[in-house]
């Protein structure tokens, strides 16, 4: 009787011991965030990276704000000409490093205390990576 009993708290120890271990997964302990649109999502911040980024929708724009005043037409800085789909073209291959402050080449916009906007660095970026599309 003496050993049954001994089974018996051996059988309840093992058993208590093993239902204690319990195998957490990756997915309930830290669930992906709610994504809301329009809230919370890359594009209520106005910056959308995820979309296809041309030069006529997303890069002209911020050419025009930070670059035309130098890298225009036939007396363009650096003869750089920003102002239109074929000479941005042509620069890409020195633009993210001109807008990222990469060693070797001049920090665009020149003269500036910052860069531009991560945003419009992110935009430049996924631009060139893309093919540069018109």
């Amino acid at each position: 009787m003496n050993l049954n009993i001994k089974s018996i708290l051996l059988f309840a120890g093992i058993s208590f011991s093993l239902s204690a271990c319990y195998y957490d997964s990756l997915e309930e302990l830290h669930p992906a965030p709610i994504i809301i649109p329009g809230v919370n999502d890359s594009t209520s911040t106005g910056c959308d990276t995820t979309k296809v980024i041309t030069y006529t929708n997303d890069i002209e724009p911020i050419f025009s704000n930070n670059c035309k005043n130098c890298h225009t037409g036939t007396g363009a800085s650096g003869g750089i000409d920003l102002s239109t789909y074929d000479g941005s073209k042509a620069a890409a291959n020195l633009l993210v490093d001109a807008v990222t402050w990469g060693d070797g080449i001049k920090n665009m916009p020149q003269g500036s205390p910052s860069k531009i906007n991560e945003c419009s660095i992110g935009k430049i970026k996924k631009w060139v990576e893309s093919g540069t599309l018109q």
